[in-house]
């Protein structure tokens, strides 16, 4: 009887059981709110529920060592980002996990640019404008959510591709970088999609964007490509990944279950309204081209800013 009882557990088609996503960020961000519009319609695909477990701490790298180390057996998934996967392991001196061979691509679930941001009040209009400004004032600064945020790495970028040279101001989030932009004590931001309100009041003046294309909800601003920044494109990401050595057949079952869930029409309502919108291409083998590219630009980045983290 136990041979064949274990036999029968054996043979049980993937999933028998619920599934933990861990999210390297604590509850309440866009991370959390996204793992949690996924996971319903995972579990409704899957089969089995999906617990979203939020693992915040070290800039997501406490959640990723957790996944890494875990069983390779597809209940247990982390819902990786771009500066998780990509731009940590350039920033800190060990990270204790390596993107490439720690974890099995499951999907790219989300794209998102930034938007370049000023006040209006300091007269600077366009991407040339601020590149004339920060040559011109030593004490030019840029802001951004924490140390290995896309948002710092972008003001990274800015400043290799535009030969600036803006210091870097890191906050505890959005939020506080923002009202202090508004109040004129930073030069700009890289900032997410949390800017466009302020924008659309009138408060800030959006300049770029930071994606290979224009973005929807502010379709006239150009990206900093078109704005004369050549090879400039800077997209954050959201994806899943399973520990390395989980079963083929888990990881394409969790891949086709987290596309179906991204192109949800009210998943994807809710994701333009904060311009942002579901990958290209969710296969497992998009994102591991895309994680291989970008641990390289942003290696190289890094190297040449000087940046790292504290």
């Amino acid at each position: 009887m136990l041979c064949l009882a274990s036999y029968t557990a054996a043979a049980s088609p993937f999933p028998s059981r619920p599934i933990t996503m861990i999210v390297p960020y604590a509850a309440g961000g866009f991370a959390s709110t996204l793992a949690h519009m996924l996971s319903e319609r995972m579990a409704r695909t899957l089969g089995q529920p999906v617990i979203v477990d939020n693992r915040p701490g070290a800039n997501g790298n406490i959640a990723a060592r957790l996944v890494a180390k875990a069983a390779p057996d597809g209940y247990t998934v982390l819902l990786g980002t771009s500066s998780v996967l990509a731009i940590n392991p350039h920033l800190y001196k060990d990270v204790a996990f390596q993107p490439l061979s720690d974890f099995a691509p499951v999907g790219q679930l989300v794209t998102t640019a930034n938007v370049v941001v000023v006040n209006p009040a300091d007269g600077i209009a366009s991407v040339q404008d601020l590149v004339e400004h920060a040559k011109a004032q030593r004490d030019a600064t840029f802001a951004s959510s924490g140390i290995g945020s896309s948002m710092h790495l972008s003001g990274e970028m800015f400043n290799v591709r535009a030969g600036t040279h803006m210091t870097h101001v890191p906050y505890k989030g959005s939020a506080p970088a923002l009202t202090d932009l508004m109040a004129g004590r930073i030069t700009t931001m890289f900032s997410d999609t949390t800017a466009l309100p302020h924008v659309q009041a009138g408060k800030l003046r959006a300049i770029a964007v930071t994606g290979a294309q224009r973005m929807a909800a502010i379709p006239d601003i150009p990206t900093v490509q078109e704005a004369g920044i050549a090879d400039f494109v800077v997209e954050s990401w959201y994806a899943l990944v399973a520990p390395t050595g989980t079963p083929q057949d888990a990881v394409l079952r969790l891949s086709q279950a987290a596309q179906s869930a991204v192109n949800d029409d009210t998943v994807k309502r809710r994701l333009a309204e904060i311009a942002s919108q579901p990958a290209e291409d969710g296969s497992p083998a998009h994102l591991e081209t895309v994680l291989r590219k970008e641990l390289q630009t942003w290696a190289d980045v890094v190297a040449q800013s000087g940046a790292k983290a504290q």
